[in-house]
């Protein structure tokens, strides 16, 4: 029965070898030593001891055909010290290593003075003003390899041979500085397809697309996001529906191969996506499978107000915090069920949630003149005392008041929810438009939501 083979890139390896500066026979040596130690803890019985030309050759054909056992490849990855799936092909090397790799290539040639055309772009580099011209010129290198790795212009190939003094199959082979996507979009408009370069440049088109798809749509959104394999997905909706596929790459000779984002590419996108979607949309699920808010019923307002006392004395601060429920409980099921079929729950709760906040809140604001707040909208909507003189009298305090939306998860236990920038942006106008119009208390002033010390 013949043997069970494993299948690793040949040109990968021996990239990696040069790369650490083996030889042949060099990396078969510490192979073999390490697979001796490992049979050695195991116990296994020795085999009897191959001849160090036995042991060239079985290496020559590993980086001749890519072909070995698992033990040897996880043997291999361990003394060159990647990931056997970086051997394999299918993970890319890390940027920092691909950088340091050129940075000494580069050195060697413009400490020898033996590369002309790489010794004027350092001297450009210099002259522009940069201290320590290299890291910029192995940033500049690196990159244009990468790109050129995708569209293969002759002319491009040929600059960059004569800058590195590498041979064109050298320059072609994986780079993994920035990284290459391919992005699909399918919407009411139709699929188009791109690729962009860096994972930057992924979240910026991205974002800037599903905002303008979302401005057609004022109602109800959602974002869901997950992973599929090396595929990220995501699935918008609203009136119309959108899709967006998107996955790192790299090219070859034969097209372009879907590979794994690096954990960076991932810590990266994450964090990107998910922060910029609670201001994009109503409901997120974010690539983990978290979801918010889980349940509308239990939203609500935030206030939390800041005082910094400035009167004779030390400075004091404090603190206190208000939810407004806005009695979403008391909205009946009729209405319910009308902004359901409108795809406007998320809208009409809100709303009641500010028709409560205008009754908690201008109590306070109406305490100063209108002209002393300024009102902004960012993470959520801030109103601050600007003004600390009104009518030739001194206002002792600052102050100022945080509005966040938040999801009553257990009694008095809250977390942030998704709140779209343009409905901060529309409930911060309400809030100007309340300062400039007299303002009645409602009848029922014990249903007022109050301030509690934190």
């Amino acid at each position: 029965m013949a043997r069970p083979t494993f299948q690793i890139n040949p040109q990968r390896l021996r990239g990696l070898r040069i790369e650490h500066g083996f030889t042949q026979k060099k990396l078969a040596d510490k192979l073999n030593a390490l697979l001796l130690e490992k049979n050695q803890s195991s116990n296994k019985p020795l085999k009897e001891s191959s001849s160090p030309q036995t042991l060239l050759t079985t290496y020559q054909r590993i980086e001749r055909n890519g072909k070995t056992s698992p033990e040897r490849a996880a043997a291999l990855a361990t003394v060159l010290g990647v990931s056997v799936e970086l051997l394999q092909g299918s993970e890319q090397p890390e940027p920092l290593d691909y950088l340091k790799r050129i940075k000494t290539l580069l050195t060697i040639q413009i400490e020898n003075k033996e590369n002309a055309a790489l010794q004027r772009r350092f001297e450009q580099l210099a002259e522009e003003g940069n201290d320590d011209p290299l890291p910029y010129l192995v940033e500049e290198i690196c990159e244009k390899i990468e790109a050129v790795q995708l569209e293969r212009n002759p002319s491009e190939i040929t600059e960059l041979i004569e800058l590195t003094g590498l041979p064109e199959n050298e320059l072609l082979k994986p780079a993994n500085v920035l990284g290459h996507w391919f992005v699909t979009v399918k919407s009411y408009q139709g699929k188009k397809s791109y690729i962009f370069h860096d994972a930057r440049e992924v979240s910026y088109q991205i974002q800037k697309k599903i905002d303008e798809h979302l401005s057609h749509f004022p109602l109800d959104s959602s974002i869901q996001m997950w992973r599929d394999g090396s595929w990220f997905r995501m699935e918008i909706k609203a009136r119309q529906s959108m899709h967006i596929d998107f996955v790192r790459c790299h090219p070859d000779a034969k097209g372009l191969c879907w590979s794994p984002a690096s954990w960076r590419d991932e810590f990266f996108l994450y964090d990107s996506f998910v922060n910029w979607s609670y201001s994009a949309a109503n409901l997120i699920t974010d690539f983990e499978g978290k979801q918010s808010p889980l349940n509308m019923q239990r939203l609500r307002l935030l206030v939390t107000e800041n005082v910094v006392s400035v009167k004779d004395g030390p400075v004091v601060h404090s603190q206190r915090r208000m939810m407004i429920s806005g009695r979403l409980d008391e909205i009946p099921e009729s209405t319910k069920e009308g902004f359901l079929r409108e795809s406007a729950v998320h809208n009409l709760y809100e709303s009641w949630l500010i028709t409560d906040l205008r009754y908690a809140l201008m109590p306070h604001l109406t305490e100063h003149p209108s002209e002393c707040w300024e009102i902004s909208a960012h993470d959520g909507i801030s109103i601050r005392l600007t003004s600390r003189r009104t009518r030739s009298k001194i206002i002792p305090d600052e102050i100022q008041y945080c509005i966040t939306l938040v999801e009553e998860v257990s009694p008095k236990e809250f977390v942030r929810v998704p709140w779209r920038q343009k409905d901060k942006d529309a409930q911060k106008k309400k809030i100007e438009d309340w300062l400039q119009a007299p303002y009645s208390p409602p009848d029922e002033d014990d249903q007022i939501p109050r301030f509690e010390p934190i």
